[in-house]
């Protein structure tokens, strides 16, 4: 819960004019960060650190697609 607010404040603060996409795609990347880097250390003993880094940025990966079209969406809508 605490990741996933603080991922739509952080899309939201760096997205300068797209702010909303970037609280959206915050939103849904950091779940998907969280709930891909905490898997394997439910089900392993131990686990490399940068394994862990390259699944939480697998993780990321839905929302920052999200952003992206819905960044695309928005030039599209409003014409910048």
């Amino acid at each position: 819960m605490i990741a996933s607010l603080s991922g739509a404040v952080g899309g939201f603060l760096l997205g300068n004019r797209y702010c909303i996409p970037g609280m959206i795609g915050g939103f849904i990347g950091a779940i998907g960060a969280v709930l891909l880097g905490t898997y394997p250390l439910y089900h392993w003993d131990s686990i490399y650190t940068l394994f862990l880094l390259f699944l939480t940025l697998v993780g990321s990966i839905p929302g920052i697609l999200i952003f992206a079209l819905l960044r695309f969406l928005q030039d599209l809508i409003l014409g910048d």
